[in-house]
């Protein structure tokens, strides 16, 4: 009697084991990502997945408020030589030349693949204590950069799918992937409250649709996706699920991507969220 086996890669965190379907990760084939926010968290993550992947990029920018502190992701860059590591605040807008023309040195003549935005400034006021300071440092983080740093390397990921030779939109031709979050969306909120996160989120969902219109013709693919309930820093001890399952759940999405989910909301299983 035939037996059908499936092949893991086993990623870890602390002393759990993660098993990834290999078949999810060897759809992915981009040379090079650039990822926001990856000291810590879904962002480092992130990296450790792609490191993982049977093809992984040959180019991992990796970037952070604070990479000297981020013991982790060092360790990282210092067994695969293709993770570069930069100190970004996606905040400082004025650097986003500087981090651009960085990206562009080390690609030497190459494209960029993707762009994934994962950064994330989050406050969770609500009506009593809600100020304008917390609701404009979101929207500047959550919303605005995204779209800014989409802009800034626009030339880069337009060069990369020009480049491609593969038909139509995908992951491993070039694409924008920007983390939202369901609690961006309106259909999703029955319970009111966290204004300057909710706002900034749904406000980014907007952006993205905007952007995979105007990014269609030039062969890029962009989209929100919502990693889930994560236990991390940010998503608190109280999550439904851990990072390896978040992130590879968007890794099997990532491979499948085409033309007809440029400009959707996908929860990291595959499932398409409401606005």
């Amino acid at each position: 009697m035939k037996q059908d086996y499936i092949d893991f890669i086993f990623i870890t965190q602390g002393t759990q084991l993660y098993p990834i379907p290999y078949s999810a990760m060897a759809n992915l084939s981009f040379k090079s990502v650039f990822i926001t926010g990856t000291s810590r968290g879904l962002g480092l993550e992130f990296v450790k997945q792609l490191i993982s992947n049977p093809q992984p990029p040959k180019h991992i920018f990796a970037t952070c408020r604070q990479p000297e502190t981020a013991k982790e992701l060092q360790e990282l860059a210092a067994k695969y030589s293709g993770l570069h590591i930069h100190q970004f605040d996606v905040l400082d807008f004025a650097s986003y030349p500087v981090i651009v023309k960085w990206v562009e040195g080390i690609l030497n003549g190459e494209g960029l693949n993707v762009l994934i935005n994962n950064a994330a400034v989050v406050h969770f006021d609500g009506l009593d204590d809600v100020t304008m300071d917390s609701l404009m440092m979101d929207l500047q983080g959550n919303a605005v950069a995204p779209l800014l740093l989409s802009k800034a390397f626009l030339p880069l990921l337009k060069k990369a799918a020009a480049s491609s030779p593969i038909n139509g939109l995908s992951i491993n031709k070039a694409a924008i992937i920007n983390v939202s979050t369901m609690m961006a969306g309106i259909a999703d909120n029955t319970s009111g409250g966290i204004y300057p996160y909710r706002t900034s989120k749904a406000a980014l969902n907007m952006i993205t649709k905007s952007l995979s219109v105007d990014v269609k013709p030039d062969g890029i693919l962009a989209l929100v996706v919502h990693p889930g309930w994560v236990r991390t820093d940010g998503g608190g001890p109280n999550g439904l699920i851990d990072a390896p399952e978040s992130i590879g759940g968007l890794m099997k999405v990532f491979g499948g991507l085409s033309e007809k989910d440029s400009g959707r909301f996908l929860k990291y299983n595959g499932d398409e969220l409401p606005w």
